[in-house]
């Protein structure tokens, strides 16, 4: 059994560059920056568990500088932070977006090993045993997990090869044979999945991690998107199965628009009420870009909602939660379960940001509100006001992504923002006193 360091997987815009481009890095004094601990971390887990992290400062901008990486944007390099080779220390796999140019084409991950001796990650080449010109990544999540039960983490990935979004994505598992022989084996899922926004759950109780994604359906009109799963069936084999949702065939709008696969969705999968069943945090974003999301502003704002797990073992928008609207603040970045006080309850974070129409699409919002909701059955109570100081700002810098840390070591978990390079910044923090969330930075 392997030890290791719980760190963090960012879902970001991502993309790398070609390899012998990168200059040979000079070895100089060691650096001790890093001094990283082993701790035990299962990677056959839903992905959005490896979000708890322990206190730790990593700059991924000023290691791939000091690995001669400098064309990358500060904020841009999405990190995936797992043990790829197997030492029992985290290294990090990024897919580097260039500075100014988010529209790029797709590029080549790139991998930094952590080096006991050093104290510091050092560049190593990705070795892929096929398609190798294919193995790119310009936008999209990275899902860290055990896909064959190795004990060792694979990479779920994908993105845009082609920057006018005139392709499909290419959506990837990269096998993890590192510590074998030093390769990662590539398997293709684009003709399973068309967007590579996806979670992971063990939605059949198997013991093995299957795939939640929402499926583009370009023939039809009626089912133009339609959540399934890839169910695992082992050897990084997977079947397609739609069973688990009872499609709305009544209200060919209300299906488009609850179903539609919005950017930067963040679903979830836990059983938030604690009644044995697996539920859906149900994030999905509108696609700001299409211009029917205008006529159905109402329905927009209601899609982000929970599906509770029932004995039938199918979600439906029958048996499911809509999140409390909050006026001025419709846009949804994510849904997260947070137990703030220690009592074994998670309630819900909900962080919005102050769109106030679906017809702003090219407005990039700036203010931000922390919605707490309590969880009580299948209800969610607004307890916002009598639980959080400072949870709202209409004219600063909107809250996306938020993580849950104990950030001083008193046993409870802070909220704060994360940045993508610098994980941690302190700018917005929130702890728990013992009567309110309040804000401490």
């Amino acid at each position: 059994m392997k030890y290791k360091l719980l760190l963090l997987s960012l879902l970001v815009f991502s993309c790398s560059k070609e390899l012998d481009e990168i200059p040979t890095p000079i070895d100089t004094k060691p650096n001790k920056a890093f001094n990283l601990t082993q701790v035990f971390k299962s990677y056959n887990q839903p992905h959005h568990i490896t979000r708890n992290s322990p206190n730790s400062w990593i700059n991924v901008h000023e290691i791939m500088i000091r690995n001669g990486v400098n064309w990358v944007a500060p904020d841009q390099s999405g990190p995936a932070f797992a043990d790829w080779n197997g030492d029992g220390y985290e290294d990090i796999i990024v897919s580097p977006l260039p500075i100014n140019c988010w529209t790029c084409e797709g590029e080549r991950p790139q991998l930094y090993i952590y080096d006991v001796e050093k104290g510091d990650f050092i560049y190593e080449e990705m070795v892929f045993t096929s398609n190798e010109n294919q193995i790119l990544n310009r936008m999209g999540n990275k899902i860290i997990g055990d896909f064959d039960n190795d004990g060792d983490p694979d990479l779920l990935f994908g993105g845009y090869q082609d920057a006018t979004y005139r392709v499909n994505d290419k959506v990837w598992i990269l096998e993890n044979n590192y510590s074998v022989d030093g390769t990662f084996i590539p398997h293709d899922l684009s003709d399973k999945i068309n967007i590579n926004e996806t979670a992971t759950v063990d939605i059949d109780n198997d013991g093995d991690l299957d795939i939640f994604f929402v499926k583009l359906n370009f023939l039809s009109d009626y089912y133009s998107h339609r959540p399934g799963f890839l169910i695992n069936n082992g050897n990084f084999n997977f079947t397609l199965n739609e069973s688990y949702f009872d499609y709305i065939e009544d209200d060919v709008n209300l299906h488009r628009i609850i179903y539609s696969n919005g950017e930067n969705n963040s679903t979830i999968f836990e059983d938030i009420n604690n009644d044995g069943f697996i539920d859906i945090l149900y994030n999905q974003p509108s696609d700001w870009w299409v211009d029917d999301d205008i006529i159905y502003e109402e329905l927009l704002v209601s899609k982000n909602r929970i599906f509770w797990g029932n004995t039938s073992g199918v979600y439906s928008i029958n048996d499911s939660t809509p999140i409390p609207n909050i006026e001025g603040f419709q846009l949804v970045d994510g849904i997260e379960p947070w137990d703030y006080n220690n009592d074994g309850i998670k309630e819900l974070v909900v962080i919005r940001d102050n769109a106030t129409s679906w017809e702003d699409k090219g407005q990039y919002p700036q203010g931000f509100y922390v919605q707490i909701l309590q969880v009580n059955n299948k209800e969610l109570l607004d307890i916002t006001e009598s639980t959080i100081e400072n949870f709202t700002e209409e004219n600063n810098t909107n809250l996306k992504p938020v993580r849950f840390i104990d950030f001083d070591g008193d046993g409870y978990l802070s909220m704060i923002r994360l940045i993508t390079n610098i994980e941690f910044n302190q700018s917005f923090e929130w702890e728990w006193d013992g009567v309110k969330i309040k804000r401490v930075k």
